[in-house]
């Protein structure tokens, strides 16, 4: 999917887009012990991104998400500051076995506009992956904090954000596991199993981790 357009910026004409698109593949491409089996991409202009949100289509939507939204979750905003933004990933599975693992992951580039500097304004990576499911997930790699994640179907399931914030020298993640199996599960919010968190500015930085049976935290 696309958007096109047009708009102002203290009184200067500036044109915009995004285009965001997957691919499934028939046949695995293999690399060492894994396979890859499809790919997202996108490339945009003049538009911010922020991973606030989970749209959550899969690889076969059925419905058109809102204007500035795309099929990989993320918030599309018309940005003078910012120039170009790529977007890269795949959907990948142990060759050998891909009901042991299998997920998809993500890499995102988004620089400044020449006006404003140009160079890197931020980088990002987000993923989701489960384990013990014959099926694939079928969800976006942008997933909202604190919930399972959509589009997987395993008992033992993951999602993954880190984000490097060139422009304001600040870098965050979070990595979230959840547990529905049988009698076993997370003992935290929606059957969370494990939290993880980073940020890091020039200012202060802490590190969170927590599980099911312990908590520790670590902060400076």
């Amino acid at each position: 999917m696309g958007l096109f357009g047009k708009t102002t910026h203290n009184n200067e004409t500036f044109k915009y887009f995004f285009i965001d698109a997957s691919a499934e593949l028939t046949t695995g491409i293999p690399i060492g012990p894994i396979e890859i089996n499809g790919f997202v991409g996108g490339v945009s202009y003049r538009m911010n991104t922020e991973h606030n949100s989970v749209f959550g289509s899969g690889s076969n939507p059925t419905n058109l998400p809102a204007i500035g939204q795309s099929f990989s979750g993320i918030q599309y905003t018309p940005d003078f500051t910012k120039g170009l933004g790529l977007r890269a990933g795949g959907k990948f599975r142990f060759a050998k076995s891909e009901s042991a693992f299998n997920g998809l992951l993500a890499f995102d580039f988004l620089f400044n506009s020449s006006e404003h500097g140009g160079g890197l304004a931020k980088m990002g990576l987000t993923g989701i992956g489960q384990l013990m499911s014959k099926d694939e997930v079928n969800g976006s790699t942008n997933q909202n904090k604190g919930k399972k994640p959509e589009g997987v179907s395993s008992p033992l399931s993951l999602h993954l954000r880190i984000e490097y914030d060139k422009n304001n020298g600040v870098l965050k993640g979070d990595l979230e596991t959840y547990l529905t199996l049988g009698v076993f599960r997370g003992a935290g919010d929606n059957n969370k199993m494990v939290d993880a968190e980073l940020y890091v500015d020039s200012k202060k930085w802490w590190f969170y981790f927590w599980h099911s049976f312990t908590e520790m935290r670590y902060k400076s």
